[in-house]
């Protein structure tokens, strides 16, 4: 079955084009003549007309797919709700670990742990940030934005910031700004350049 505005095939059992984001326009057939097209002519379509979507997993189920299937995928596209439950995870882990080794005085084990978190989410975050950019339209170049904090992060470590280092570090954050508005940024529910948004109708959550 196909668009009969844009010509984008669609599902048998999609109610609107993936494409234009018009109804599906499903032919009728009367009594001795052949298939007639909708009475009614195009009308545009609200994003409140079509209601939620299923392009958005929970936090358990987003964090463990960044951290294993797409630990460095940059294709496809990331809704903004999985991207920030992402972040929050990987927050809330940072602040815990952190607040604990302080707390147990480890010492020179607080410096392994701090780049530890480093090594391991810098990956995910840098190829989650490019699926996000993808989701709103927008180029996965505009990532690169978040790479002098990443950078600093690395140099800084877990101890105060160096004046030296202090005029980098206010540009690396507002860089890193520009990053979470365009991040902020909302989806785009049809089919973009970067592919279709996710789907995760059939979507098997483990255990």
């Amino acid at each position: 079955m196909f668009c009969i505005y844009c010509g984008h095939e669609i599902p048998q059992d999609g109610n609107f084009c993936p494409r234009c984001g018009r109804p599906v326009a499903r032919q009728t057939y009367y009594r001795g003549q052949g298939p007639q097209q909708p009475w009614y002519p195009y009308y545009p379509i609200y994003e409140w007309q079509l209601g939620p979507w299923v392009g958005s997993l929970d936090v358990w189920s987003v964090f463990r797919e960044s951290m294993t299937k797409k630990y460095k995928d940059i294709s496809g596209r990331m809704t903004r709700a999985e991207y920030f439950r992402f972040i929050l995870v990987f927050t809330t882990i940072s602040i815990l670990v952190e607040t604990g080794a302080i707390l147990l005085n480890w010492g020179a084990l607080e410096d392994i742990v701090y780049y530890a978190i480093l090594f391991i989410f810098t990956i995910p975050i840098l190829s989650a940030g490019v699926r996000r950019l993808h989701d709103s339209g927008l180029s996965g170049m505009w990532n690169l934005l978040a790479i002098p904090s990443i950078i600093i992060n690395f140099l800084v470590g877990p101890n105060d910031i160096g004046n030296f280092l202090l005029p980098a570090t206010v540009v690396s954050e507002g860089l890193s700004i520009i990053h979470l508005l365009l991040c902020l940024r909302k989806s785009q529910r049809f089919t973009n350049q970067y592919g279709p948004l996710p789907d995760y109708t059939y979507y098997v959550k483990e255990k």
